[in-house]
């Protein structure tokens, strides 16, 4: 059960995390420049590849404008 909960709420981030990046009009090189990791690193995050770091999703947050809840609903 715990396992469904996770795979929800990365499923919920991955496309959430598109959606602003592309709403924004940016591109992952630039999201990856702005929050200061590799493009590859950033393209994971959109893969469900790996998580950010808390700083990261703050300053993700802060890019698109929106919280930090807003990723995961």
């Amino acid at each position: 059960m715990k396992n469904l909960h996770r795979e929800a709420l990365l499923d919920a981030f991955q496309h959430n995390l598109r959606a602003f990046r592309q709403e924004a009009g940016l591109s992952q090189y630039q999201v990856a420049q702005h929050i200061h990791v590799s493009r590859a690193s950033y393209a994971y995050y959109e893969l469900g590849k790996c998580f950010p770091t808390l700083g990261n999703l703050y300053r993700l947050a802060q890019l698109f404008g929106h919280s930090m809840d807003d990723f995961f609903q």
